[in-house]
């Protein structure tokens, strides 16, 4: 008898137990959505005050802190609609879906892209510059996501775009970017068109961009190295190269880029021992990266001068690298490169 009313208890007790848990997290969730919400309209306050000030999405974007520039251009979108400041709210929207694209949600990048497409026909009469930039990103979005053809419609109608009202800060960038898609096609004549000609256009710029000019030399150089003008080639890749090392930091990894790929070049030029010391230059300045991820240089080296034992224990190693830094490449798609690669 004793023993069924102690169970009798227990069972009481343990019934108490969960109905006061239940209790207590259904008040803590109502807490936490009302003090959240207070947050937000604070956070919409504060923005109205500075007009709306979106400087801390910026700062999160450049930091590469894509999720938290995401909630913050979006508390900045909803005070742009509301206050029907409808270019603003559209920049918003263009940067929320960049910020998506960086971190390869192509679902939702496409939403923001197609959302502020639509503010611009509707609100603000098909502003051609905003127009352009626009198409450009639904461009890049397609590209990202494999749709290689959808992509290069979507650059050219930038292009298109740009010429005609002279927005030739974009149209580098997009000439670039259809090179880009050309050179992934295998069409080596048609990327080196749209290359040089993007060349020229930085170029005439008042401000012209150096990185972008430099970027472009190499490009320029890799297609000459593809279709056997080595000359030519060596003095594109080496001029991307001075001026990169004297632009970039040296563990900036578009300078790994280049040296990557004048080393390759280098390689297939027979020059082992000059391809040697650039991918070797190019490995110790993006090992310095906070990610400390390796460009995997050395194994085409090895493979090169016959050594598979040290191909093999390289080729472990990068694979080791790559298993235990698996949530990172996500994140690092852009600086992981394959040689001659121009898309950097």
């Amino acid at each position: 008898m004793n023993n069924n009313s102690l169970k009798a208890h227990e069972k009481l007790f343990f019934l108490i137990t969960r109905i006061l848990k239940i209790f207590s997290l259904t008040i803590c969730h109502i807490l936490i959505f009302f003090s959240s919400d207070s947050t937000i309209a604070s956070q919409n306050d504060n923005l109205n005050q500075n007009s709306p000030n979106i400087q801390i999405a910026d700062h999160f974007y450049d930091d590469l802190n894509y999720d938290s520039a995401i909630v913050y251009y979006k508390i900045a979108s909803h005070v742009m609609e509301q206050e029907q400041k409808w270019t603003k709210y559209t920049d918003c929207l263009v940067n929320i879906s960049k910020s998506y694209l960086e971190l390869n949600n192509f679902d939702s990048a496409f939403f923001y892209a197609k959302r502020a497409n639509g503010i611009l026909i509707s609100k603000l009469n098909n502003d051609l510059i905003i127009a352009a930039e626009i198409d450009y990103l639904l461009g890049t979005i397609h590209g990202r996501n494999g749709e290689i053809d959808l992509s290069e419609n979507f650059y050219f109608c930038a292009l298109e775009k740009c010429r005609e009202v002279q927005y030739d800060s974009l149209e580098a960038v997009i000439g670039k970017a259809i090179g880009n898609v050309s050179f992934s096609k295998g069409n080596y004549d048609k990327a080196l068109q749209y290359y040089q000609d993007a060349l020229n256009v930085e170029k005439s710029r008042s401000n012209p961009s150096d990185l972008l000019i430099a970027s472009l030399i190499q490009n320029v150089g890799i297609i000459y190295s593809l279709i056997g003008k080595y000359e030519l080639a060596g003095e594109f890749f080496e001029r991307s190269m001075v001026l990169k090392e004297k632009l970039l930091e040296n563990d900036d990894p578009h300078l790994a880029n280049v040296y990557i790929n004048f080393g390759r070049f280098q390689t297939v030029l027979g020059n082992n021992q000059e391809g040697f010391v650039l991918f070797r230059q190019s490995r110790e300045d993006f090992s310095t990266q906070p990610l400390g991820l390796n460009i995997p240089d050395l194994p085409q080296f090895f493979l090169i001068k016959g050594q598979y034992t040290l191909l093999i224990v390289i080729m472990i190693k990068h694979w080791i690298i790559m298993r235990r830094r698996l949530s990172c490449i996500v994140k690092c798609e852009k600086l992981m490169t394959i040689f001659l690669d121009p898309y950097i």
